[in-house]
């Protein structure tokens, strides 16, 4: 997973929402 600091406050808006899926999708790969 790519990380940009420069956008932390714009990521703020989207972890809430991608997090759970991207967390779902990680354990499904390493599981």
């Amino acid at each position: 997973m790519e990380r940009v600091t420069g956008i932390e406050p714009a990521s703020l808006g989207w972890k809430p929402k991608v997090i759970p899926l991207y967390d779902t999708r990680m354990v499904e790969a390493t599981g």
